[in-house]
């Protein structure tokens, strides 16, 4: 169960996603969806292709079990990740592929530098 605050009812296709764990790594990214992504920290992205710059998802917690991390609801607390934006439908199938059962993807509100975004997020199915 998200928090009722982080959870949103997203009214066009998202084409972001909050990363915390492995898909942190721009090679994981690019080895799961076979695209890349640049990392903005100047507030400037690029004219096309996907980017990234930090984000912070409220009211969840990171917990690591069998050597992954999993965000589960926990009041007060935050995960400190990026959120790639620009991210293409084929990525997303290729993502939800890699996550696998043991995740499912959901639409929260996620906080940048730029206020608060909609974007996906996979939380653990258990």
């Amino acid at each position: 169960m998200t928090s009722p605050s982080s959870r949103i009812q997203p009214t066009h296709p998202l084409d972001r996603l909050f990363v915390y764990g492995t898909l942190t790594e721009p090679a994981r990214f690019k080895s799961v969806t076979g695209v890349g992504y640049a990392s903005v920290t100047d507030g400037n992205p690029p004219a096309a292709g996907p980017y990234a710059v930090a984000a912070r998802l409220a009211d969840f917690a990171a917990i690591r079990g069998d050597g992954y991390l999993y965000a589960v609801p926990q009041a007060g607390a935050s995960i400190v990740g990026r959120l790639i934006c620009r991210v293409s439908d084929e990525a997303f199938h290729h993502l939800d592929a890699y996550e696998g059962p043991g995740y499912r993807r959901e639409a929260l509100a996620v906080r940048t530098d730029e206020g608060l975004l909609d974007a996906y997020v996979y939380l653990s199915t258990s």
